[in-house]
């Protein structure tokens, strides 16, 4: 299989998994309205690691509509590393959490 996924490229696989087929920039948008700061959502850190997901045979990728760039969807390969990131997570790593 390679190396393992990082956080953020599980995470970005979720998210194309959730939403897609959808382009970088909403990749993107969709880490900068998170309220979260962990991960960088930069064009700098989410393309590249779209470009490292596709040569994996992680996502797959085509014209977006309208021509503006490239929209993606998870690839069968992805949808296996999405359900064993989540079958791995440790547990309560979604817990409430105390105020």
């Amino acid at each position: 299989m390679g190396k393992p996924l990082t956080e953020l490229e599980n995470c970005v696989l979720a998210v194309i998994g959730r939403d897609g087929p959808c382009t970088r920039y909403h990749v993107m948008r969709t880490f900068e309205s998170s309220p979260t700061s962990r991960w960088s959502s930069t064009a700098g850190s989410i393309y590249p690691l779209l470009a490292r997901l596709e040569a994996r045979g992680l996502v797959a990728s085509s014209a977006a509509a309208g021509g503006r760039g490239n929209a993606f969807v998870v690839s069968a390969a992805g949808r296996a590393a999405i359900a064993r990131w989540v079958s791995d997570a440790p547990a309560g790593l979604a817990a409430p959490t105390e105020d």
